[in-house]
């Protein structure tokens, strides 16, 4: 059975030492190394899972223009069920 959500994660490329990289996209746990894979990755899930929901987490740090790339990317796989989630800060 399929999933029925799909994660995308938009942030910095974790290097050794705790060191961050540029920003990098991840569907799922796969690394996707050009955004117009994107596309055809998700138009594949949305076939086998018409219910298909995509969850975008994006880090704070992430350039709008990546996220605004990539959100184009899932228009037009036509993956069009999005939903955003965040961080919840811990409040004391």
């Amino acid at each position: 059975q399929k999933r029925l959500v799909s994660y995308v994660w938009i942030g910095p490329r974790k290097l050794s030492g705790n060191a961050l990289g540029d920003t990098a996209v991840q569907i799922d746990d796969a690394l996707v190394e050009e955004l117009g894979i994107i596309r055809s990755v998700m138009y594949r899930k949305l076939t086998e899972q018409p219910k298909l929901i995509v969850s975008l987490r994006v880090d704070e740090t992430s350039e709008m223009g990546m996220l605004m790339d990539v959100q184009q990317e899932l228009r037009e796989a036509s993956t069009l069920r999005v939903n955003f989630s965040t961080k919840r800060d811990v409040v004391r």
